[in-house]
């Protein structure tokens, strides 16, 4: 992809303050709902669901040991560390609450959760991750669009998704990262609850987390080619490796589910490095159609069979709809023809 630009990282956000909440405790959930707004609603649904819980802490678990273990040189902001461990500890506080019938203090738990996500998010990979993540809301929505089979109530889903993408961006633009980044990580987890079985995919987990490792590596080829890797790309291929590793982790420990949606979010990481967070230009998104397109062909003249055949196939229903999208920068359509582009590029070998 010759047309690469270097990335080139929003500044880093100051410091996002939790703002007070003074609402008051009730004793029976239906009684608060006129104080709960339609966010809330989804975020008392979804902090009942253990792995929509854990897709929010998946955002910044990796990212978090990532930046630690790169110490003083990764320059991760003091406290990002405390705030992961506060975040897991509000959303066990907001079921617990939820338990015990406070719907209001529940959903103000929840919130502070998903706001302690954001500034552990931003402490840890720095300002630009909020676009990055806002542009992931939105390629969700795409993605129960192009694949509604695979979600319980897709069309309600979709909706909603899309609903919390345009508020993201919407506070992104008026400055309010927190706000912004707080709706994108609802949208993760709210994608996650309604999935079905992920695994049920192509290949299974084996194959998604063999695509998972495919990603960085074209990412890497892909990166280096353009001439120039700056410092943002350098960790975010780091990152993005060290969530192929967790999905690999996750996959011999038996939780294909979970694993799965680590590989999803390799996938991500590796498409920030090459092309986001500084937006994909039309000619960006013409070079990822390009390539998928040529990858495509290349492993359709190895004449694939079995596992290999089938992910052919997936990959060529994203190229679809890739390329069938009005807006070609559209982070949804731009993710399918990266991930079939991965896809062509495993089958090569």
């Amino acid at each position: 992809m010759n047309a690469k630009r270097a990335l080139r990282m929003l500044p880093l956000l100051g410091a996002l303050a939790l703002p007070a909440c003074d609402a008051d405790r009730v004793t029976d959930p239906m009684d608060g709902a006129t104080e709960l707004s339609a966010e809330d609603l989804i975020a008392l649904d979804v902090i009942t669901d253990a792995g929509a819980v854990q897709a929010a802490l998946d955002l910044i678990d990796v990212p978090v040991e990532t930046a630690a273990r790169h110490g003083q040189a990764w320059g991760m902001q003091s406290g990002t560390q405390e705030n992961a461990q506060r975040a897991r500890e509000r959303f066990q506080e907001a079921l617990q609450l939820l338990n015990q019938h406070d719907s209001v203090q529940a959903a103000v738990r929840a919130r502070e959760a998903r706001q302690l996500v954001v500034r552990a998010m931003v402490g840890a990979r720095g300002g630009g991750a909020m676009a990055g993540l806002i542009d992931r809301a939105q390629g969700l929505a795409d993605a129960v669009a192009r694949e509604p089979a695979m979600y319980n109530h897709a069309y309600q889903l979709q909706a909603e998704l899309g609903d919390l993408a345009l508020r993201a961006r919407q506070r992104f633009q008026f400055r309010d990262s927190t706000g912004a980044g707080e709706c994108a990580v609802l949208a993760e987890q709210r994608h996650r609850q309604r999935q079905l079985s992920p695994a049920a995919r192509p290949g299974g987990a084996e194959a998604a987390v063999e695509l998972a490792f495919a990603s960085v590596s074209l990412a890497t080829s892909l990166v280096e080619a353009n001439g120039t890797v700056d410092d943002a790309q350098t960790r975010l291929l780091a990152v993005a490796a060290d969530y192929a590793d967790a999905a690999q982790t996750a996959f011999d420990a038996g939780q294909d589910a979970w694993a799965v949606h680590l590989s999803d979010l390799t996938h991500w990481l590796t498409l920030e490095a090459v092309v986001w967070p500084d937006g994909v230009s039309p000619d960006e998104a013409a070079a990822l159609l390009d390539l998928a397109e040529t990858r495509y062909a290349d492993a359709t003249a190895t004449t694939p069979t079995g596992t290999a055949a089938d992910l052919l196939e997936w990959a060529g229903t994203l190229i679809d709809f890739g390329s069938s999208v009005a807006d070609p920068t559209r982070p949804g359509a731009v993710g399918a023809l990266w991930h079939a582009a991965v896809i062509c590029t495993w089958i090569i070998g």
